[in-house]
């Protein structure tokens, strides 16, 4: 998918922020949904990967960019109200 189709996709199933931050590629093959707070998991992501989560900061999307990964933030509660109907779509 790429990055257009995700955040379309995001859009159209209530999220309403959207910031990218990272890294981005023309496609993604993983993408990393943890609903609520992600800070604590990015040294797990991996390259190339796209992950979706909130409450990240400035210093979060430098560390993906170092990393070779691409973040996208949205809001804690929309991601974690929305979470059931986007994981079987991806």
């Amino acid at each position: 998918l790429t990055l257009n189709q995700i955040v379309k996709i995001l859009k159209n199933n209530g999220i309403s922020q959207i910031k990218i931050g990272g890294k981005i590629f023309k496609t993604y093959k993983k993408i990393f949904i943890l609903p609520g707070s992600g800070k604590s998991f990015l040294s797990k992501i991996d390259k190339k990967t796209l992950f979706i989560t909130s409450d990240l900061g400035y210093h979060d999307a430098e560390f993906a960019e170092k990393h070779n990964f691409t973040v996208i933030d949205t809001y804690h509660f929309e991601i974690e109200s929305v979470f059931k109907q986007i994981i079987f779509i991806f």
